[in-house]
């Protein structure tokens, strides 16, 4: 029996490297940390959050520091990449996952809950919130009332 050897797989050392790389951003970058912290706040909450805007806007201004003739433009607060009119209702369509159904030796597409898709009328960015079966029906940005007239929740 063989057992495994560092010369195989390599250390755990590697490994850890490995892990770490995407944790050495946000030390080095403070706004980029709390930038994930509000995505990830927003998502729990079930509300859209433009974080490639937010994102871009942040680069915009690292790479207009260092020219001569600059405008000193000041960062948004996070927020506003928040706002319910900054995003534009799409449509809400039914989330499916594939079941097995063992009386019938089937896979049947079941119903589990309602995509909600909006779209970022800065940058044109895409957003899909994820609403389960059993949760409010309500979207989480109020659509317009022609709108609510043709969808069918």
């Amino acid at each position: 029996m063989v057992l495994a050897t560092p010369e195989i797989y390599g250390t755990g050392e590697d490994y850890e490297k490995l892990s770490l790389r995407g944790n050495l951003s946000r030390q080095r970058n403070p706004y980029y940390a709390k930038l994930i912290d509000t995505q990830q706040e927003f998502t729990k909450k079930k509300q859209p959050f433009c974080f490639r805007c937010a994102k871009a806007d942040w680069e915009e201004l690292q790479n207009e520091k260092g020219k001569p003739n600059a405008s000193r433009k000041e960062l948004p607060t996070l927020d506003t990449y928040s706002d319910p009119n900054r995003f534009k209702f799409v449509k809400v369509d039914e989330a499916r996952n594939p079941v097995r159904d063992v009386m019938n030796n089937k896979i049947v597409m079941t119903v589990v809950g309602k995509d909600y898709s909006y779209i970022c009328k800065v940058r044109g960015c895409r957003h899909t919130i994820f609403k389960e079966a059993g949760e409010a029906e309500v979207p989480p940005i109020p659509m317009k009332e022609d709108l609510r007239k043709k969808q069918i929740f």
